[in-house]
């Protein structure tokens, strides 16, 4: 795999790391599922500095077999690293519990970090599987927390072999499971979400995270007060152009 290191942000440093060389093997079909979450673990270590607490918390896939064994794999050989503390799966099933639904589906950054913060984590780690029609392409967000900011992206080619048959059976499809009990915790994800897009100047998103949240909490004043502000901003983004 080959490392392509983009520009620096403020506080943010991305690098993109694209799968095999050309004219290689790999290139053409990919590595084994087991060899690419392993190049993913290599490249996560090599761009987060020592002493960062992690937590890989989604990989959104057609099914809940393979995301559970990519985010385990992952979270194993990070734990072996002495550099990272990794936040394990009993800590994340509590708080599944007490959100009362699976983190499944995309998750965009803002949720992501705010889950991290629920975690008491400083990384969080989400991805996501393509099918590319022959082979499987799974990308990576590495999130920090504090910022909401991804720190790194990467991706590898996963070839279809009988591991991938046996976890990702078509006919076995799951879709992603909506939140099955509205939970005080949920509402503030999704404050916190609302809040990202509102400081962002992205209002029209950020009113459907504040109604999400006022659905569980309706005395929330400050989702109210937010969403207000939101719909008078966005009115005054059509009406003046500001």
């Amino acid at each position: 795999m080959k490392k392509v290191l983009l520009p620096w942000f403020p506080g943010v440093m991305i690098f993109t790391v694209l799968s095999g060389c050309m004219g290689s093997p790999a290139a053409a079909g990919g590595v084994s599922l087991e060899e690419g979450i392993a190049q993913i673990a290599r490249d996560i270590e090599a761009g987060l500095p020592e002493g960062r607490r992690i937590a890989a918390v989604n990989f959104e896939s057609p099914s809940a077999r393979f995301s559970d064994f990519v985010l385990e794999e992952l979270r194993d050989i990070l734990a072996n690293n002495p550099k990272f503390a990794v936040i394990g799966r009993d800590e994340l099933e509590l708080l599944r519990n007490e959100l009362d639904f699976r983190v499944s589906g995309k998750l965009n950054d803002e949720v992501a970090a705010s889950i991290g913060h629920f975690l008491d984590a400083q990384i969080v780690v989400t991805g996501n599987l393509t099918d590319l029609g022959g082979a499987y392409r799974c990308t990576f967000n590495v999130i920090d927390v504090e910022s909401a900011a991804r720190r790194l992206f990467a991706e590898v080619t996963i070839r279809q072999d009988k591991t991938t048959a046996y976890m990702l059976p078509r006919e076995r499809a799951i879709p992603a499971k909506i939140p099955s009990k509205k939970t005080p915790v949920l509402a503030t994800l999704y404050f916190n979400s609302g809040l990202a897009y509102y400081e962002a100047g992205r209002y029209a998103e950020a009113i459907a995270e504040f109604t999400h949240a006022l659905e569980i909490r309706e005395d929330d004043t400050a989702s109210l007060r937010y969403r207000e502000d939101s719909y008078y901003y966005l009115r005054a983004q059509f009406c003046c152009g500001i």
